[in-house]
């Protein structure tokens, strides 16, 4: 008798090891589908910022009480820009302080409520900065979006830049992704190549190569877009597409398998 309650112990026992060996897994297994899935909820909600700088009028056809010293706004700097958020705290610090930097929030010195402005003659133009992003691509493991900026000189002076710079965020590396990350390192040639047979415009002749290192991409479900500009862009990139299907060798299997993820 003694032996079968010794037996029954035992499998009880075992059977209690079981059910804990089994709900181990079933957390591990939990674990593991949060952790593949924890990036893929990506949340991104905007926000904006306005600098505004007063200064004195440079037209001198108004009355006397017109000119001031806060009569019209000599600088104009109007940003939106992204706050995205992940189930990864560091991450998200990451992302937004990256964009953020770009853009130049921090040197914002006075934050204004966003105002109804012109000029009254174009002496009285300000130099102009604004801001604004696009969202372009989404999965488990990436986020790309382009910040565009575009500049204006002030006073009727000849002088803007109109520029995209994209930002890929490899989401489990938690890095910027650039071109050296997802081309074969023998492709690296072929790249000016097709960027030199694309190239129609004289004003880009001077073109040599990109610097795969530090070229941020922009990445689409079917292909991979870069900007470039050069000392005769005049203050404009240039964007060449990179399909998928037309150079299927020129990218690392590694990044192909990641991006068509759904």
């Amino acid at each position: 008798m003694n032996y079968l309650n010794a037996d029954n112990a035992d499998n009880a026992d075992f059977k209690i090891k079981n059910i804990m060996n089994f709900r181990l897994l079933v957390t591990i297994i939990a674990i593991f589908i949060f952790s593949i899935h924890s990036y893929s909820q990506i949340k991104v909600s905007s926000d904006s910022i306005y600098e505004y700088i007063f200064g004195e009028s440079q037209c001198r056809d108004f009355a006397e009480d017109y000119i001031s010293t806060d009569s019209v706004f000599v600088g104009v700097k109007e940003i939106i820009f992204p706050i995205v958020e992940t189930n990864n705290q560091k991450l998200n610090v990451f992302i937004n302080d990256t964009i953020q930097n770009f853009i130049g929030i921090n040197q914002v010195k006075r934050k204004f409520q966003k105002l109804n402005w012109n000029y009254s003659c174009i002496l009285d133009k300000p130099s102009e900065f604004y801001a604004k992003y696009k969202i372009i691509f989404s999965n488990q493991e990436y986020f790309c979006l382009t910040i565009y900026i575009n500049e204006y000189a002030c006073c009727g002076a000849n002088g803007s830049s109109h520029n995209l710079t994209p930002f890929t965020f490899d989401l489990k590396q938690k890095k910027i992704l650039r071109l050296k990350d997802i081309i074969k390192e023998n492709y690296f040639e072929l790249i000016n190549k097709i960027i030199r047979e694309k190239i129609d415009d004289s004003y880009f002749e001077s073109f040599y190569t990109i610097d795969y290192t530090t070229c941020f991409v922009e990445i689409y479900p079917d292909k991979v877009r870069i900007y470039y500009e050069n000392s005769t862009s005049r203050g404009q990139n240039r964007n060449i597409d990179f399909e998928f299907e037309k150079y299927p060798d020129l990218f690392k299997k590694s990044f192909l398998t990641r991006i068509i993820k759904k």
